[in-house]
C-alpha cells in the first residue's frame, strides 16, 4: 500500500530548498505542478481526484501557496483541504514560513533550509580596511556554501547598504528595495550603522566591482577561480 504524505519545503536558503524540491519532483513518476499564486479550490479538488489510466494518483507539487496567496477565505479552504488529504503533496515556499504557517499542515514532513550562521558573521564583517578578517570569514563560509552563493549574499548586502546610506536620502528610495522591506527594525538599525562606516563612493565602488565580477563569471572572463577572485575583491574593500 502506498504511503501518502505532505512535505513542506521552505527556508531562507532558497537555492538549497529549490534544489531539494526539484530533486523530489525529478524522482516523481507522474508529477503535477500547480502555481500557488493562481490556484483555486476547484483546481486543487480536480488535482486530488485525478488519476492516470492505470489508476495511479499523480504526485502534486504546489509552489508558493503561502508566499504568494495572502490570507483569505480561499487560502483557508486550500490549506484545510491539503491538510486532510491522503495524497502525496509537496509544497515549496520561497522563504522561511512562520510557525503558525507551518502549523497549517499538522501532519506534514517539514524540510527547513536555513542559511548557515557563518554567512551572517561574514556579512556583518563588511567594512573598510577589514580585508584580512573578511577573507577568513569568507573561507569559513565556503565550508558550507559554494562561492556563487556567497557572492549572491554579498551583492544583496551591498544593495542594502547602498539603500540605507546617504545616497538614499528619501524614505521612498529605501522602500523600493526588497532587501530593506524584509528587515526587522533591529536588523535595519544594525545595517544602517554598518552603512555609516562607508562613504557613498566606497559603496558604489564595491557595487561596481561585484557587478563586474558576476559579469566575468557568467561570460567566462575570470582569470582566477571565483573564490580567489573574491579574495582580491574583499582585500580591496
Amino acid at each position: 500500500m502506498t504511503n501518502f504524505m505532505i512535505t513542506l519545503v521552505h527556508g531562507e536558503d532558497t537555492t538549497a530548498s529549490r534544489n531539494f524540491y526539484f530533486d523530489v519532483k525529478k524522482k516523481s513518476v507522474d508529477a503535477l505542478t500547480l502555481d500557488g499564486a493562481t490556484i483555486t479550490l476547484t483546481d486543487l479538488q480536480q488535482a486530488l481526484s485525478g488519476s492516470d489510466l492505470f489508476g495511479e494518483t499523480k504526485q502534486i507539487f504546489i509552489e508558493n501557496l503561502l508566499t504568494k496567496k495572502k490570507g483569505s477565505k480561499e487560502l483557508d479552504s486550500l490549506t484545510s483541504l491539503i491538510s486532510q488529504t491522503s495524497q502525496t503533496i509537496t509544497l515549496w515556499e520561497s522563504k522561511e514560513l512562520t510557525p503558525k504557517q507551518v502549523g497549517l499542515f499538522g501532519k506534514a514532513t517539514v524540510r527547513l533550509f536555513k542559511i548557515p550562521s557563518t554567512i551572517f558573521a561574514f556579512l556583518d564583517g563588511i567594512r573598510p580596511n577589514n580585508g584580512k578578517q573578511l577573507i577568513e570569514l569568507f573561507h569559513k563560509t565556503l565550508e558550507d556554501k559554494d562561492p556563487e552563493f556567497v557572492l549572491f549574499m554579498l551583492q544583496r548586502q551591498t544593495r542594502t547598504l547602498l539603500a540605507l546610506s546617504s545616497i538614499s536620502d528619501k524614505p521612498t528610495d529605501q522602500s523600493t528595495i526588497s532587501e530593506v522591506s524584509r528587515l526587522a527594525p533591529w536588523q535595519k538599525g544594525k545595517v544602517e550603522k554598518q552603512a555609516q562606516l562607508f562613504t557613498s563612493q566606497q559603496l558604489l565602488d564595491v557595487h561596481d566591482k561585484l557587478f563586474q565580477l558576476e559579469l566575468d563569471m557568467k561570460t567566462g572572463g575570470l582569470t582566477l577561480p571565483l573564490a580567489e577572485s573574491m579574495d582580491l575583491l574583499l582585500l580591496s574593500i
